[in-house]
């Protein structure tokens, strides 16, 4: 039972991802790597059922039946075992649960924060994929990750699907509640398509979702209070979209206002009011609120 103290405790609980809260100053090696102790050394993932057998080591309990049905023999010896028991470890369990619950929680806040994103961090896709990974299997509820959302990602796996995962991903967040967070995802798959020169309608489309995000939110109003809302929302991730790691294209609020015309938007005039005389940063003016008085507003969309 010596070595079962060993990988259960491990002469202290391996450390845990900080507070999601606290994600700029996250250590993503916390995120991406499951410490030793706390996975499997036949699947190599973070455990979900650790069992220990009558030779002494811990193993995922679905991963050492498979093996124990066709041997008799200790995975990582190979010795053969006296028996083929397997005793639940409750303990390493419940440590292993609150380490993929901090790091799921993390990792889909990590998915959804607003540029600039951190230089060297990893593309909101991947957050994505290994907090579903961490949560999958489980019956842990991580915020801005519904089971519609889990299962498809988890069903989708490859790059082909990165977009689609994503865009299932904030819509999730925007059905949660997380109307920001859904608006960054979308932010985000905008950037990365300017990037990659994709075709304007795209663009366009993904900055209506965007937008559509905040349209209609609860308590902001209708007319100019709504587009007063959405303005100040977009101009402050427009603003710091040139920042941080470089992944993603900077964009200029002229940029903005083109895709918002082909995205038929209706009336543009209000957000082409908020440029500078440089056209080059958006500025909220007194000419726009006016704009917004007088019009009725922009045709927003609505998720």
């Amino acid at each position: 039972m010596a070595m079962v103290a060993r990988q259960s405790r491990g002469g202290g609980k391996p450390p845990l991802p900080p507070p999601a809260t606290a994600a700029r100053q996250r250590d993503d090696t916390l995120l991406f790597e499951t410490p030793e102790e706390l996975r499997c050394p036949i699947t190599h993932d973070t455990f979900v059922n650790p069992v220990l057998t009558a030779g002494g080591h811990v193993y995922e309990r679905s991963a050492i039946e498979r093996h124990l049905a066709h041997r008799s023999t200790d995975p990582l010896t190979g010795a053969e075992l006296p028996n083929k028991s397997l005793t639940p470890i409750y303990i390493l369990q419940s440590r292993a649960m609150e380490y993929r619950e901090a790091s799921a929680r993390a990792c889909i806040e990590a998915a959804s924060e607003p540029p600039p994103r951190e230089p060297g961090a990893h593309r909101p896709i991947e957050y994505l994929r290994r907090g579903v990974e961490l949560a999958a299997g489980t019956k842990l509820a991580i915020p801005g990750l519904p089971t519609e959302t889990l299962e498809y990602v988890a069903a989708h796996p490859g790059n082909a699907y990165d977009e689609l995962a994503l865009v299932a991903f904030a819509r999730g967040l925007f059905l949660s509640g997380l109307r920001d967070r859904a608006a960054h995802v979308y932010f985000s798959l905008l950037q990365e398509a300017l990037c990659s020169k994709s075709d304007v309608p795209q663009a366009a489309a993904l900055l209506a979702q965007c937008i559509g995000c905040w349209a209609g939110e609860p308590g902001k109003g209708v007319h100019v209070d709504a587009d007063r809302h959405v303005i100040e929302k977009l101009s402050g991730l427009v603003a710091t979209s040139g920042q941080g790691s470089g992944q993603q294209a900077a964009l200029t609020w002229t940029q903005v206002v083109d895709l918002a015309g082909t995205a038929g938007l209706g009336d543009t005039f209000a957000l082409r009011q908020t440029l500078t005389p440089a056209h080059s940063s958006p500025s909220l003016t007194a000419a726009c609120v006016s704009t917004c008085s007088s019009g009725g507003g922009l045709a927003w969309p609505h998720q």
